[in-house]
């Protein structure tokens, strides 16, 4: 897209990510959540902070 007006192409970015933990087994680990857990935690710079600033979303 062109500058047009305000707006600027310039200023688009994406910010986005994603993470996904899966037993392929299909089996239910408490390493599994563990490992979720610390996932969400790594995307706090991302904005993937709950209110209590103490879990990811």
């Amino acid at each position: 897209m062109k500058k047009y007006g305000l707006y600027d192409p310039q200023n688009e970015h994406d910010a986005c990510g994603i993470g996904m933990m899966v037993n392929l087994k299909g089996g239910k680990t408490h390493q599994l959540v563990d490992s979720a857990l610390t996932l969400l935690e790594n995307m706090k710079h991302r904005g993937a902070e709950a209110a209590d600033n103490k879990s990811g979303d």
